[in-house]
């Protein structure tokens, strides 16, 4: 299987952002085992280090858990989720709204609100 990554940006944070992104549209469910490092080094058509990065860094947030001699499984924390969904979609909203912004574009009726404001709606749909 072959992967098209971009060349500008790390491929262990794109790898990263595919995980987190089955996450929040539950391709990856609470709990459930993630694949070995060999295994998961081979769907994503990278070498096992990327693997071992990526599966470090998701330790290190907090949305897995390594259990010896098990595997290394996603956490059942369903606040945690909610609050990476809440930053992923931060992550698209804020920069278009700065970018409308920017561009003065008129029509847009959200720049008569504070981007606070738009972000407090858009979490309360949560």
């Amino acid at each position: 299987m072959h992967i098209e990554y971009d060349k500008n940006r790390p491929i262990y944070l794109q790898i990263i952002e595919k995980i987190k992104s089955k996450i929040i549209y539950g391709e990856l469910s609470a709990g459930e085992r993630l694949p070995a490092i060999l295994d998961m080094a081979v769907q994503m058509d990278v070498n096992q280090n990327t693997i071992c990065r990526v599966y470090r860094e998701l330790e290190s947030e907090g949305l897995m858990v390594t259990k010896r001699g098990l595997g290394s499984f996603l956490v059942e924390d369903e606040d945690l989720i909610k609050k990476l969904a809440i930053e992923m979609s931060d992550s698209i909203i804020i920069p278009a709204i700065e970018s409308q912004k920017r561009s003065n574009f008129r029509t847009f009726r959200a720049e008569r609100l504070r981007k606070n404001d738009i972000l407090k709606n858009y979490r309360g749909s949560y």
